[in-house]
């Protein structure tokens, strides 16, 4: 009876163990993606666009062809985009709302700057 007591509890932290184990790797990280564009609607390749919030180091990504960004594996928070491409004025948008397993899309739409 005793060797059958033990063999359960050991066969049943095993199981414990093993199926924790995927459930630990289950934590989603949010998305935020979108493209960056004039008010005509063109895109606007190689803009620079940061996203900041108060839980970590900043991140850059360039616009892509298609005026593309992505930033992606990202806790649940609040955060800041700032875009920026010479000749249009920067951009802000705060208050981003990340939540677990979102995908956030944010359309930027830059004005031209001033001309000097």
């Amino acid at each position: 009876m005793r060797i059958m007591s033990r063999a359960l509890i050991v066969f049943g932290t095993a199981f414990l163990v093993v199926t924790a184990a995927p459930a630990l790797a289950q934590v989603q990280r949010g998305v935020i993606h979108g493209s960056v564009h004039d008010a005509s609607g063109g895109v606007l390749p190689g803009a620079v666009v940061q996203l900041s919030s108060d839980a970590g180091a900043p991140r850059e990504a360039a616009a892509g062809a298609r005026g593309e960004y992505r930033f992606q594996d990202l806790d649940p928070g609040r955060y800041t985009l700032r875009a920026a491409l010479a000749g249009f004025a920067p951009l802000v948008r705060g208050d981003v709302i990340v939540e677990v397993g979102a995908s956030v899309e944010i359309q930027i739409e830059m004005a031209i700057g001033a001309i000097t």
